[in-house]
């Protein structure tokens, strides 16, 4: 069976990697560590704490990255674990039933090597790398390392320290087969569960872990309801299964918050109500209501303590990716009891959008991102590469 140690980078397909890396920058405090190519696409790596996020933008319009990017929009596309041995993961997973898109390919040698293979992930649209590593931080092909990179950790106030987990969306219907994929050919093992139902839609949800639980998906799909819910909403949005959000754990979400809320972030409206009744529920506060409140952090308590949590508002001009941010203070759950408040919070956001607005409407960020020069970017940077 694979060894897999935790997740190694995930990869944003974006329109314009050079606008992108400093609004990661500026907005979340990452910071890049390098830059160049990889394959048909211009890539940028942003570190912030353990967390790796690459950027990558197309350079052929005509490939099937830049078709990716046209119907999707900006969107997660790859999610890479990281494991032991490359070669002997791939003949595991094929024995298992999964699916090798690539074979092993070594870059580098000696203690700054990496061997890297893609595999089928069980959802459209997604990728799974397997990095085997050697050294800290090497990436391969035409990539170079940026000044000051293996410095350290920034001091930056937003305070991320790893990724928690990403969220999944799939078509209705394929949420137990999906789930039965990475037990069967990954041996993740089934955490939790969940159904969730207001007066209009409803979901279910399930998370599966690596056997350390150092990788965390959630995997949700749509339930019949008198409308679309917002798993829905996003596959309908995305035009397909896909990446809904990423969480990353913080030290200090109460500091993480103030500090994106003044770089211009903006975080998902939480009813009023769900604070009036938060310290009954809980049966005592993790910190004052009112800095909660202010922070727009919600709270919850499971078997091991507390966790606090925030999601931004989507974060590009297609309204489906967001991101979350994740306080563990003993907690090994993923906010159980806050799950049916966002769900509705995410609902009032769809209605403050008027509905359902046409893609490509202006988004929540200094541009929408990438999404509304999509065309023209692939286009500008296919000129400049071929002269």
């Amino acid at each position: 069976m694979t060894v897999i140690q935790c997740v190694d980078h995930v990869v944003y397909r974006t329109g314009d990697v050079s606008f992108a890396a400093p609004f990661f920058a500026s907005r979340f405090g990452f910071r890049t560590i390098a830059s160049g190519r990889r394959g048909d696409a211009a890539a940028t790596v942003l570190a912030a704490g353990s967390a790796r996020l690459v950027l990558e933008t197309p350079l052929d319009p005509d490939s099937a990255g830049a078709e990716a990017l046209k119907r999707h929009g900006s969107a997660l596309s790859v999610i890479a674990f990281r494991v032991t041995d490359a070669v002997g993961a791939v003949r595991a997973i094929v024995a298992q039933g999964g699916r090798a898109l690539s074979s092993p390919r070594r870059y580098g040698a000696g203690d700054a090597s990496v061997v890297v293979a893609d595999i089928a992930a069980p959802v459209p649209g997604i990728v799974h790398r397997l990095v085997e590593r050697r050294g800290t931080d090497f990436w391969p092909e035409h990539f170079t390392t940026s000044e000051g990179a293996a410095e350290g950790e920034a001091d930056d106030p937003a305070g991320i320290l790893a990724l928690d987990h990403a969220a999944i969306c799939v078509d209705r219907g394929q949420l137990d087969a999906v789930v039965d994929h990475y037990i069967t050919v990954h041996g993740f093992h089934r955490g939790h569960q969940e159904a969730v139902e207001t007066e209009f839609s409803a979901m279910r949800s399930t998370v599966v872990e690596s056997p350390d639980a150092a990788v965390k998906l959630v995997f949700m799909e749509p339930a019949p309801g008198l409308k679309p819910s917002q798993i829905a909403d996003f596959i309908d949005r995305n035009h397909g299964p896909g990446v809904q959000h990423l969480a990353f754990q913080v030290r200090d979400i109460i500091a993480t918050g103030h500090a994106l809320r003044g770089r211009g972030v903006p975080f998902l409206e939480v009813p009023g109500s769900y604070y009036d009744v938060l310290e009954d529920r809980l049966g005592g506060l993790p910190e004052p209501l009112e800095r909660l409140r202010a922070a727009r952090v919600l709270a919850d308590r499971d078997r091991g303590g507390l966790l606090m949590q925030a999601f931004t508002k989507p974060i590009g001009a297609r309204p489906t990716f967001f991101m979350e941010f994740v306080e563990r203070r003993g907690a090994t759950g993923f906010g159980s009891g806050n799950i049916r408040a966002l769900f509705r919070a995410v609902e009032a956001e769809q209605l403050s959008r008027g509905g359902r607005p046409e893609d490509g409407a202006a988004g929540t960020d200094a541009r929408g991102l990438i999404d509304p020069e999509i065309t023209a970017a692939l286009s500008r940077a296919h000129k400049a590469t071929v002269g």
